[in-house]
């Protein structure tokens, strides 16, 4: 075999091998193509990192080879990291391997991004293989972009930095996760789940949690008018004058008093003394969706989870229609704008709803979705070239397809213009300010709904004749109670976790975390939420997303450090720095190292003595199977097997 193509998964492997023309394909796990190819796949990752066992030089504590946590044992350290076959794939790395062992070139076609390239590298170094190996990169697997991408077939070298930031990423994250889950659970007796990104996202929900369960509601008044013109009438809110008693830090009117008088001292009085102040404005079409925004607005608008977004997009990029889902960027690069007519096109085809706003839209128009220099690995989630019929998808894939259509529809649509106008009057010494908007040129907005506008609450100013007095015709001082913020939902925990330097005091670290992605990335965020609701650490009510107990109870007990996104921002810098070849991977590890020492230290110097044991629950031991008991005076759990204790 002259060439053998390995991708990430089926789907893609079946796009590659349908653009080489196929000679074979009944072969399981295999396509034989034209010009002594063969494309295969992975399935993922085939090989995993060993678990912290393989490590170990200790006598299984079971019949069944498990060895118990023990404070002695860490820091686990490897000397040389080892992996393993996983064991639902083992027949495919068995497969990918043969044909290795008979291939004279190797071409990398994993995903697009660092864990695509490592996910092949790693199989193609277990096997170790010396002959040359290419790398085909593509962010759709429409024809057009496959063709595209095997006529430019690149040096693997060039982004071999890309699967190794993935290993080494890896590694910290298992030399973090494995170590500290150990210390923490052992010197509280507890089973304590730590994580880089993990824990900071559970603090997030924590926090915002407790602020709610803390909030103390103030009063205050809301002071609002009524006014009259000869053509009609608008309301007005009341500026509030900071420097009046019964007015707090926050300028709300706190004092009934204030209140009543400044109703008193306008209700059914006249005024000439006003200015208004028209602005036309508009609002530039919105740049392109990453995976992050798809997943909150299928979140707002229909109630997804994170997950079942990412799984829709998924499913969409494999059957061709749309682009790579797991991207951070929003832009497009300048080269798929010739492209543009024939996607429009095929969109009008497929429904006939779209078929209108297609029909508006103007392809000669070039919005800031174009940028080259914005471009990243990846770019913005968009349909493909290929043609497509909406009507075999499921109503959730509908959806989720009109979502990115809508917004690549919306690059040819004019900007949103509106005028604004703001009327300002003087009511004996007390400003009412009106706030109108007239809608000029609905523009984009007429095909993309963001599922934020408020257009339909705005007033228009009725005309007001020169000289015309305005009356204050009702006024009224409504009560009010300020509000707790709200819970997050998974929409907005995504958001809150991609803009976690919000979050953060630290110039530099919150600098850092800006620069970056926040914690986790569009790949992850959504199964990291998973695990932590499977952890039972995070629960669903109604929409929103809450700790549990437990959660509450264990984030008492983890160090700042953890908790913190500080870690996840340094680690982020040493990723860039690593890439640049500013600092070695073996430095960056012994870094991490250092830190777990530390917090191993801290535990080992600090374990707490067990409980009184008394209720027997429904759970099970994640060590030995056995029933667990939970301590009479917290919700902390222990395992009830008596013969061989857990210590858990």
């Amino acid at each position: 075999m002259k060439r053998l193509i390995i991708a990430e998964k089926p789907s893609v492997a079946r796009a590659i091998a349908e653009s080489l023309g196929i000679e074979n394909s009944k072969e399981k796990g295999q396509i034989i193509c034209h010009n002594d190819t063969v494309v295969t796949w992975c399935l993922g990752h085939l090989l995993q990192l060993a678990d912290a066992e393989v490590y170990l030089n200790r006598t299984p504590d079971t019949e069944d080879g498990k060895i118990f946590w023990r404070m002695e044992d860490i820091p686990i350290y490897p000397a040389e990291w080892k992996y393993i076959i996983k064991d639902d794939t083992k027949k495919q790395f068995n497969k990918v391997s043969d044909l290795i062992s008979k291939a004279e070139e190797i071409v990398n076609a994993g995903d697009p991004d660092n864990e695509g390239q490592r996910l092949v590298d790693e199989v193609i170094e277990h096997n170790n293989f010396q002959g040359k190996v290419l790398r085909y990169w593509a962010n759709a697997v429409d024809s057009k972009t496959v063709k595209h991408a095997l006529d430019n077939l690149k040096d693997n070298s060039e982004y071999h930095i890309l699967g190794e930031i993935a290993k080494v990423r890896a590694e910290s994250d298992w030399l973090i996760g494995i170590n500290l889950t150990r210390a923490y659970t052992l010197q509280w007796h507890q089973l304590l789940v730590i994580g880089r990104v993990k824990t900071p996202t559970l603090q997030l929900v924590a926090t915002r949690d407790l602020e709610i369960k803390n909030f103390v509601p103030k009063d205050y008044f809301a002071i609002k008018a009524k006014i009259k013109v000869q053509a009609g009438s608008f309301d007005a809110k009341y500026q509030v004058d900071d420097s009046l008693d019964g007015v707090d830090d926050e300028g709300r009117v706190i004092s009934r008093e204030l209140a009543d008088r400044i109703v008193n001292e306008v209700k059914n009085t006249s005024t000439s003394d006003y200015e208004i102040e028209d602005k036309m404005k508009s609002v530039p079409v919105p740049l392109g969706l990453s995976l992050s925004d798809i997943q909150q607005l299928a979140n707002k608008l229909y109630g997804y989870t994170a997950d079942t977004t990412l799984v829709i997009c998924q499913q969409l990029y494999e059957m061709k229609l749309t682009t790579y889902p797991r991207t951070d960027c929003k832009y497009l690069p300048t080269a798929q704008y010739s492209e543009a007519e024939t996607v429009l096109k095929n969109i009008a085809n497929c429904s006939d709803d779209l078929a209108e706003l297609v029909k508006k839209a103007d392809s000669s128009l070039k919005s800031r979705i174009w940028n080259d220099e914005k471009t990243t690995a990846h770019h913005a989630i968009v349909p493909t070239s290929e043609e497509f019929s909406i009507e075999s998808l499921t109503e959730v894939q509908t959806n989720i397809f009109k979502l990115i259509v809508r917004s690549y529809i919306a690059q040819f649509y004019q900007e949103h213009k509106y005028m604004e106008s703001v009327l300002t009057a003087n009511y004996n010494g007390h400003k009412f300010v009106a706030k109108c908007k007239e809608i000029i040129a609905q523009g984009w907005k007429s095909v993309y709904n963001t599922g934020d506008d408020d257009e339909d609450n705005s007033q228009k100013l009725p005309e007001i004749q020169e000289n015309e007095s305005l009356l204050a015709e009702d006024v009224i001082a409504e009560a009010l109670k300020t509000k707790p913020p709200k819970p997050y939902t998974e929409g907005t925990l995504i958001k809150a976790m991609e803009n976690i330097h919000k979050y953060v005091d630290n110039p530099e670290i919150k600098a850092t975390l800006r620069d970056g992605d926040g914690i986790g990335t569009s790949a992850t965020r959504a199964n990291i939420i998973r695990e932590l609701k499977n952890y039972h650490l995070l629960c669903v009510e109604n929409k929103y997303i809450r700790c549990t107990p437990p959660a509450f109870e264990s984030l008492e007990k983890i160090t700042k450090e953890l908790t913190s996104p500080v870690l996840t921002a340094l680690n982020e810098r040493d990723y860039k720095a690593i890439e640049k070849k500013e600092l070695t991977q073996e430095s960056f590890i012994e870094k991490v190292k250092d830190f777990c020492s530390a917090e191993i230290l801290k535990c080992k110097n600090n374990i707490r003595p067990y409980k009184t044991k008394n209720v027997e629950t429904k759970l099970k031991c994640p060590i030995c199977g056995k029933p667990v008991r939970q301590y009479e005076t917290t919700s902390t759990n222990e395992c009830k097997n008596v013969d061989l204790p857990c210590k858990l």
